[in-house]
């Protein structure tokens, strides 16, 4: 199997190794979107996803950056407390110029703990790897708990 761009240039080594080292550095890529949804900062979270990036979950279809940046700016960022991401990425796949890859994702928020899955695909634009689709299912919502009235 021949692959192109970053798995190619990750070095020699048996394929398995070189796939081990992509894995590492798109999870690394990927920690810079975290801490960016994280920070509530959108800027550098809209950078993380490619111009024409197409998000479906289950209550939105988005398209383009501008929309996928007001629906995570609507629902998580800069709230008291902040929402917290967690995700955990497995199964990449690299096909040429581009990695897709299933994750869980959790999202800790004053509403409550989100838990979910989907998949992504991420590819490079201007030089650096973006998100450009993901795809994702709610698979648990954790109300948060609701302080009973004090009298």
């Amino acid at each position: 199997m021949r692959w192109r761009g970053d798995v190619r240039r990750m070095g020699r080594g048996t394929g398995r190794a070189v796939h081990l080292r992509f894995e590492a550095r798109q999870r690394r890529r990927q920690h810079r979107c975290v801490d960016a949804f994280n920070d509530s900062d959108e800027e550098k979270f809209g950078d993380c996803l490619d111009p024409k990036i197409v998000l479906f979950s289950t209550d939105a279809e988005l398209y383009g950056r501008e929309q996928v940046v007001g629906y995570f700016h609507k629902k998580y960022f800069h709230q008291q407390p902040a929402a917290r991401l967690e995700i955990l990425e497995r199964a990449f796949h690299p096909i040429g110029e581009a990695v897709w890859y299933e994750y869980e994702f959790t999202i800790e928020s004053a509403r409550g703990k989100l838990h979910g899955r989907g998949m992504a695909m991420c590819k490079k634009s201007d030089g650096q790897w973006r998100m450009a689709t993901m795809h994702h299912s709610i698979a648990n919502l954790e109300s948060a708990a609701v302080p009973p009235d004090k009298p």
